[in-house]
């Protein structure tokens, strides 16, 4: 099964992974046509970066767990 990572910041998209060179990927922005000046060139497809092994969302996985981990131990006192 051939998996795509977002990046998201600020609600923005920052970047696309895919552990595939062929998938290809659209934005739709729903939210654009209330923006002042909408980016609608968002709909085109694009290549993702290539990562296959998906170090993004491994990276993203642990800094989660680091968080939980120190939010948990912050509840507890």
């Amino acid at each position: 099964m051939n998996k795509v990572v977002i990046v998201l910041e600020g609600r923005l998209i920052q970047s696309v992974y895919s552990d595939d060179e062929q998938v290809r990927v659209a934005v739709l922005d729903y939210d654009a046509f209330e923006d002042i000046y909408p980016k609608l060139d968002l709909d085109n497809f694009v290549f993702s970066e290539v990562d296959p092994e998906l170090a993004v969302l491994k990276e993203w996985q642990q800094r989660k767990s680091d968080f939980q981990a120190a939010h948990s131990q912050s509840c507890e006192e």
